[in-house]
This record gives C-alpha cells, sequence and structure tokens, in this order.
C-alpha cells in the first residue's frame, strides 16, 4: 500500500480542525479548499496552497491561536524530506 503524503493543504486544514472550519474562518470557500488538494492535471494544485491565499490563512491562524506557520503552508517540511 502505498502511503498518502502529507501537504500543506493537508496541514492547513488540519490545524483549523477541519475544512468546514477553514473554510469560514478563512472565508474560502469549500470548493476552492478542496479544489488545492486536486492534481494539478485535473485543475487542482497538488496539496499546494495559492500563495495570494497564504497571508489570510496565517492570519486567520493567528487570531484563533492555531500553530500554524509560513513553512507548513509552502511545504518546507516536504522539500526537506525530499531531499533526505
Amino acid at each position: 500500500m502505498t502511503e498518502r503524503r502529507i501537504t500543506p493543504v493537508d496541514r492547513a486544514i488540519s490545524a483549523f480542525g477541519g475544512i468546514d472550519p477553514m473554510a469560514r474562518e478563512t472565508e474560502n470557500p469549500k470548493r476552492r479548499i478542496n479544489r488545492w488538494r486536486e492534481p494539478a492535471k485535473h485543475g487542482g494544485a497538488d496539496g499546494r496552497i495559492p500563495a495570494k491565499h497564504q497571508p489570510g490563512i496565517l492570519a486567520a491562524a493567528k487570531r484563533l491561536g492555531l500553530t500554524l506557520t509560513a513553512d507548513d503552508l509552502i511545504g518546507v517540511a516536504d522539500q526537506a524530506e525530499a531531499a533526505s
């Protein structure tokens, strides 16, 4: 069985406690957030969060006292794992 990688959008959704709270708190429609999870070949973002949405997500996380960093949103941990 192939292990599914944890993407930046997965980390954000988890930090907010689910897609519904994330959508509500960041004022992004659920469909948009779900689209980020989809493969690029199907019009998605391959689990990445577009740069223009990152500041709003970080601001909402900070306002709520969530542990979510810019590194989480750009996938720094993913890049480090891939390099090792």
